[in-house]
């Protein structure tokens, strides 16, 4: 893998967690997110695979997986309402606190 192709896939992982916090955090509205969940099901399925993509991409550059992986436990608890609520909010703060620590990772990086 090329040193550009690395910076490109980080920047790429980045902003696709900060998509999945905030449809997470959307999805944690009580009324709304239970709508959507009950009369589709299909944002449930596309969140699914969204943190699966984003997990392998993870893997790959040996970034933090617990959000993505606390996102693919949530889409499959997403049935049942107040467990799969919890899950939504649990995972839209973990892939926060990881998006705030990449970007202060790379602040530091950038420093050095």
């Amino acid at each position: 893998m090329c040193r550009g192709e690395g910076d490109y896939l980080d920047k790429y992982l980045k902003n696709l967690k900060l998509v999945l916090c905030v449809l997470e955090a959307f999805l944690a509205i009580p009324v709304i997110g239970w709508m959507v969940v009950w009369n589709t099901g299909l944002p449930i399925l596309v969140m699914l695979v969204l943190h699966s993509v984003t997990l392998i991409i993870s893997l790959k550059l040996e970034g933090k997986k617990i959000g993505n992986i606390t996102g693919i436990i949530a889409s499959l608890l997403a049935i049942f309402p107040f467990i799969g609520w919890a899950m939504h909010v649990t995972t839209a703060i973990i892939l926060f606190k990881d998006i705030r620590g990449s970007s202060n990772k790379q602040v530091a990086v950038n420093r050095v």
